[in-house]
Formats: structure tokens, C-alpha cells, sequence
């Protein structure tokens, strides 16, 4: 549903609108919609936004914006408004005259406007975000806005009192006047099938609307082109209209196409769409846009697959912003940036649809996208409820259909009972009706998601590898840098802390000291520092324990979660201001493609003990390395070298893989008299002169009480 318009570049209304709330309601009787109510005292505010960014903080309820615009100078004879995204409720009127209304924030919205546009022309939009009432706020919620109306990572988090704070509401995108002639086109879906010999036909679904009230004739020619323009390929059809919308289908068959892949598997090919409707000779609008070929599946033994090839989800939940008029395109390749070089394949886009561009930036960069419906926890379960629902999941789709880089349709975050039981098999029926090529998640439950060493338990547990095969969310949280905590709070409520602001602020106090048990220390700096060595801690081991399975238990693996959205402490990598966390580099690391897992896991050796181990190659690309060699050795604190070997394996393309220097229960000695203090064990591993995996782990030597027996008495 978006495009670029090639005959009549769309015009821009985006810029200083006026605006006033109506608390009261009442903005109808009084005739704010009005062309000549005198709007002099409202005061401005600059679109697109969401309102709490422009001086309505925490803001919620109505909202009337008028802006005033003279007949732009165009020939193409019909003019449509189109509104890019509005948070929620949008009622318009143009010159007075009511053109409609929409619910929802995602999805575009349009309406023709020909037969009322005049020289001097106001356009009035009533906008209503409001607060969820008691007994409907939270188990029993109504609007469809999933992590932006509740959510623990969202200002206020999610208490009774502060939970609906921030409110997103407002022209959060573009508005626009589109010029076309009598027909124009709304949508293209670019369908596609694959055959056993690597055909590839495509099926476009053109979705076009005659304007006026009689019938026409019309030649639609459509082109399909590959990006770097070297072959192309053409298909016409001659159609009549009648008024309204009328779905035209083609048929269009390519030989040896060239596929879209995530950034670890290959390039990101991709093929442009031209559409070019006529009438009577004469263009009446011509879209283009961009779309990839691949094919996603996930077989009965939950294995993914792309264009065919097995793969492994190295994944992460993104929440770029709590306020989508903050991000564009710079913002997304910055962030996603930050992706790529963490070695992540995978975004889930958690519990709520981004701006256009972040699909667009993950398609360039080869990052794979798991896409949330937005609905998070409970729901109303009428039938009136599930029914306005489809509508808004059928936009979802259509909108973002051609992004190569979506693999998958979530229908529901964390759903209660008895939501799962109607409303999310209702959503589902109509996603995998409305497209067949991508993964249908009915919804990302409870047991996929995991926290032992945050909301119970050790993280030790994860050895047992819970929420297998495909845990959607793990992790810890981790305080902010210090230059970060110092933007977020006051001096006098950053430390000591201010419980009551940090929890504001989403940090979960109970959790902190008494599962994870965390140590505060005797300054916010060392507090930082236990929170982020924590949370590296925790993922390490369990993302170490999930690789370490991959395909012999676990299918995928989705960390939760990459960036705040706003100033808070979450279970975020990466925080609101764009500073790295431990927990970055740590992901960065373990997430490498080729890892090498050393073992023992163990933290602490005593004098006249026994030296034990292996490592584990994780090579998730699909590449031999034949005749790689290896080195593995263990380092006193002084740098010597206490034990050593090499060696040379064959690793094979999208394995794991254990190597085990020891012979079968073979144990090497500690010295008696072993110095004290930190070893290490350390490994790489070299493919021809490159090194393609390397790692490094720590144990401490502690002395060993004379009376206690050394471990060779045990052989004895």
C-alpha cells in the first residue's frame, strides 16, 4: 500500500496544522469542523506527530486538528486525501463536509475528494487516543494497539495507576493529496509460487478503484524488472470497470529468478513491480515498488527453511520507539546497523506494526522479520470484538505484504484464556487465507517464553533448554550506562534510587535483588556494572545451552530484547539513547555465525584437581570448512601455558559439532602447588589463514587444604 506515484508526485499537507482538545466533546456542536469557525486562539502543533511529543504530555482523549490549504494544480481530473497513520479513533471532514472515519494507528487510510475540493479548502480531523476505562483496562481491552496501550517495557509499565501514560495518539505520518486519473490503483500483492525445478510464477493481485460513476475501458501493462535492470518482463490486459474496486489478476512465469536471502545465507535480490493503468490512451496512474523472492516455511519438526535451505533463527524482539513519529529511515539503518553487526538474522517486531521504512531498510540489509499482530495479553472476547479485528489484521497484511524480509504472521502476544480460544483461531484462519507463502504463528505464547534468573529460579536452568524448539523471548534486565541514567533521572532520584521513579521507569525491584540477586554496591556505577555483567552472564549461558541444541531440541532462538523506546530499564541490550550495554557485546559474540563453545563450565578449580573438557564449533552458515585447524590451551595467571593441543577437523555447513582434545574420561592434574588466581582456557580456530572462531573462558584457581586428598587418589 505504499508506493512511488511516477506520474503525479503526491502532495504533501505534513507541516503546521492548528489544534485543540475537547475534553468536554464538544467540538461538533460547537462546529469545529467548520470552514469559518474562528480558529484564532488554537495553538499549532507540527505534523506529523504523536501529541505527547508536542506539547500534549501524557494526553489522553480528543484532539481536533483544522489545517487550511489552497486547490493544488494538478490535471489528472480526481484527487484523493490520504492519511499515512493516525492514532486511533480519526473522524474527518473536508470543507465542512464529513468524509469518514477510521479506527486504528498502522494502517493507511484514504478517501476521493474530487467532487468537494475548492480554491480555499480547510480540512478538519477529529482524533480520539483515549485511556481504557476500569473493568476494560487490562483483561478486558478494546483497542488494538498491542505494546503502545500495555506493555512492561512502555512508560508506567504495567501498574494500575501509571500503565496508560504516553499516550501515542496524534498524526503520527504523513497527509497527503493524491492526483490520479479515473482509475486509480490502491494495492499490488505480489504473489508467488515455486515449482520442483526452480520456477518461479508470479501471481499479481491488483487491487484498482474506477472514480467515477460510469464504466470504462482501460489497458493495464504491468513490468517486472530485475533491480540491477538487466531483464525485464512485460504483461497486458484490457479491462472494463465499472464504479468502485475491482480486483485484475495476472499470471507472469520467471526462469531462473534470483532469491531474496537473510544477510548470513546470501544477497538480498530483489525484482521492482511497475503498474501502469490507461484510459483511452491516456495514463491515468502508474505506481512502482520493490518486492524479493524467497519461500519460508517451518516443517513439522519446527526446522526452518528458506528458498529450501535449513536455517537457524539467531533472533531478537525490537521495539524501536513508544512514539512512531520519532523514527524514519536514517533511524531504522542506524539501528539496524547495530542488528547486523550483532550478528542477529532475525527481528521479531514484538506486539506491534513499525513505520513502512523499518521494512524497507530490513529488506536491504537481509534481516529476517517475525511481525507481530498488535495485541498483548487479554482482549475482549465478543463476537463484535473479533470482528473488527480481521479487518484491521486483513491491513496488516495487504499493507506490508511485498517485503521479502517478513517471514512471519503472529496473530497475538501472550494471550489468556479465551482469547486463544476464538479470537486468535479467528485471526489465524484469515492469515493463512490471505497468504500462503509465509509462516502463520498463531500465537507467541507463555511457554515460549523463558526467564529462569529473572522471574524464578537460576539461569543455570537453562542447560534443560525451556520453552524448546523455539523460545520467542529470554533474558535479563540491565540498568542503562551512567550517562544514560543521568538523562533519565534527577541526581536526587537517580541515587540513592527513587523506587517509586525507577519503577516508572519499568525497573522490577523484586526481581533484581531476589532472583537474580543482583548486588547494589556503594554507587549507581557499581550498580550499573553488577546489573549489565548479570544479564552478559545470563545470556551467555543460555544461548551457549540453546545453540549447543540446535536441531536437537531447538529450532530458533529469540532473545528479548534489543533497544528501549523510550528512557527506561528494561530487558534491553542496547539503550534509549543508543549506548551499548555489556549485554550488546556479549550478544554480539555469542551470536557470531561460527562459534566455538569451550568447556568446562566451570568457575572455580582447587590445587591437585583434575582438568577436564571439550569444545563445541556452531557453524550455522552453509559452508564446509575441510581441514580447519584448531588450537585449545589453558593459561596460568603468569601467561604460561599448563596444557595444549591441535589438531584439524572437518566442519561441516549448518552443524554443531564437538571436538574433544582429551581422550574419553582423560584428566589432566593441577599441580599441587598450581598458582593461584585466574586461569583461562582459550581456543580459536583457523580455515586456511583465516580466523574464523575464537573464544575465551575463565575459572579461578583456589589453594587446596592439606587433608584434602588431590584427585588422582581417586584412580589410586
Amino acid at each position: 500500500m505504499f508506493f512511488k506515484r511516477n506520474i503525479a508526485p503526491p502532495l504533501l499537507l505534513d507541516g503546521s496544522w492548528k489544534y485543540k482538545t475537547d475534553v468536554y466533546g464538544e467540538g461538533k456542536s460547537a462546529g469545529f469542523m467548520k470552514p469559518h469557525f474562528n480558529d484564532s486562539a488554537w495553538r499549532r502543533m507540527r505534523i506529523p506527530t504523536n501529541w505527547h511529543l508536542s506539547g500534549l504530555k501524557d494526553y489522553s482523549g480528543t484532539v481536533w486538528f483544522r489545517k487550511r490549504f489552497r486547490e493544488p494544480d494538478v490535471d489528472l481530473g480526481k484527487l484523493t486525501l490520504r492519511f499515512d497513520g493516525v492514532d486511533y479513533y480519526s473522524e474527518v471532514w473536508l470543507n465542512g463536509k464529513r468524509l469518514g472515519s477510521h479506527e486504528g494507528y498502522f494502517a493507511p487510510f484514504e478517501f476521493d475528494i474530487t467532487a468537494l475540493i475548492e480554491q480555499e479548502n480547510l480540512l478538519a480531523v477529529k482524533v480520539d487516543s483515549p485511556e481504557e476505562k476500569p473493568g476494560v483496562w487490562p483483561n478486558r481491552k478494546r483497542l488494538v494497539k498491542g505494546v503502545y496501550n500495555h506493555h512492561d517495557c512502555r512508560p508506567g509499565s504495567v501498574s494500575v495507576e501509571d500503565g496508560q501514560k504516553g499516550n501515542t495518539g496524534g498524526i503520527w505520518n504523513s497527509v497527503k493529496l493524491i492526483s490520479t486519473g479515473p482509475i486509480k490503483i490502491d494495492n499490488v500483492l505480489v504473489h508467488q509460487k515455486f515449482n520442483s525445478e526452480g520456477v518461479v510464477t508470479l501471481h499479481p493481485q491488483l487491487y484498482l478503484r474506477n472514480l467515477e460513476k460510469t464504466r470504462l475501458k482501460a489497458e493495464v501493462l504491468i513490468e517486472i524488472q530485475e533491480e540491477d535492470g538487466v531483464r525485464s518482463t512485460k504483461a497486458r490486459r484490457r479491462v472494463t470497470f465499472s464504479p468502485g474496486s475491482r480486483i485484475v489478476r495476472f499470471s507472469i512465469r520467471l526462469d531462473k529468478p534470483k532469491l531474496w536471502w537473510p544477510w548470513d545465507l546470501g544477497s538480498q535480490n530483489c525484482y521492482s513491480i511497475k503498474i501502469r493503468v490507461s484510459v483511452d490512451g491516456t495514463p491515468s496512474d502508474e505506481v512502482e515498488r520493490r518486492f524479493g523472492l524467497r519461500k519460508v516455511s517451518v516443517d513439522q519438526n519446527s526446522y526452518w527453511h528458506i528458498n529450501g535451505i535449513r536455517f537457524f533463527p539467531r533472533g531478537t524482539n525490537i521495539i524501536h520507539t513508544q512514539w512512531l513519529a520519532e523514527m524514519n529511515r536514517k533511524k531504522y539503518e542506524r539501528d539496524l546497523k547495530m542488528v547486523k553487526e550483532c550478528n542477529i538474522n532475525f527481528v521479531r517486531v514484538h506486539a506491534h506494526v513499525e513505520r513502512e521504512e523499518l521494512y524497507d531498510v530490513a529488506d536491504e540489509m537481509g534481516i529476517l522479520v517475525w511481525q507481530d499482530f498488535p495485541l498483548q495479553w487479554s482482549y475482549d472476547n465478543s463476537d463484535w470484538f473479533v470482528k473488527k479485528t480481521i479487518p484491521m489484521l486483513k491491513d496488516m497484511i495487504h499493507t506490508f505484504f511485498n517485503h521479502p524480509s517478513i517471514a512471519v504472521w503472529c496473530c497475538h502476544n501472550e494471550p489468556h484464556e479465551p482469547n486463544r480460544n476464538k479470537l486468535d483461531r479467528a485471526l489465524y484462519k484469515v492469515a493463512r487465507k490471505l497468504d500462503a507463502s509465509r509462516y502463520i504463528h498463531p500465537a507467541s505464547e507463555f511457554k515460549e517464553h523463558v526467564y529462569p534468573g529473572w522471574y524464578y529460579g537460576h539461569y543455570h536452568m537453562y542447560v534443560g533448554i525451556p520453552g524448546c524448539p523455539l523460545p520467542t523471548e529470554f533474558g535479563a534486565q540491565a540498568l542503562p550506562n551512567l550517562d544514560s541514567m543521568k538523562k533519565m533521572f534527577k541526581r536526587k532520584d537517580l541515587w540513592p534510587p527513587n523506587w517509586r521513579k525507577w519503577a516508572f521507569h519499568d525497573f522490577q525491584y523484586e526481581e533484581t535483588f531476589h532472583v537474580a540477586k543482583v548486588k547494589m554496591g556503594r554507587s549507581i556505577g557499581e550498580f550499573i556494572k553488577n546489573s549489565q555483567e548479570y544479564q552478559a552472564k545470563l545470556l551467555k549461558f543460555a544461548i551457549e545451552n540453546y545453540r549447543k541444541r540446535k536441531y536437537t531440541g531447538i529450532t530458533g532462538i529469540f532473545q528479548f530484547m534489543f533497544i528501549d523506546p523510550w528512557p527506561a530499564i528494561t530487558w534491553s541490550v542496547v539503550d534509549y539513547f543508543r549506548r551499548p550495554k555489556m549485554g550488546y557485546f556479549m550478544l554480539q559474540k555469542i551470536y557470531s555465525p561460527v562459534y566455538m563453545i569451550l568447556t568446562p563450565h566451570r568457575d572455580e578449580f582447587s590445587q591437585g584437581s583434575g582438568f577436564f573438557g571439550d569444545f563445541t564449533i556452531l557453524n550455522d552458515l552453509h559452508r564446509w570448512f575441510r581441514k580447519a585447524k584448531y588450537r585449545w590451551w589453558v593459561e596460568t595467571p603468569s601467561g604460561e601455558i599448563f596444557l595444549e593441543r591441535k589438531g584439524t577437523i572437518d566442519i561441516p555447513p549448518d552443524s554443531v559439532k564437538t571436538i574433544s582434545p582429551l581422550a574419553p574420561m582423560e584428566v589432566v592434574l593441577f599441580p599441587k602447588d598450581a598458582e593461584t588466581g585466574i586461569w583461562k582456557v582459550k581456543g580459536w580456530i583457523k580455515h586456511g589463514k583465516k580466523l574464523i572462531a575464537k573464544n575465551e573462558e575463565t575459572f579461578r584457581m583456589l589453594s587446596r587444604p592439606k587433608n584434602v586428598p588431590s584427585f588422582k587418589y581417586l584412580g589410586d
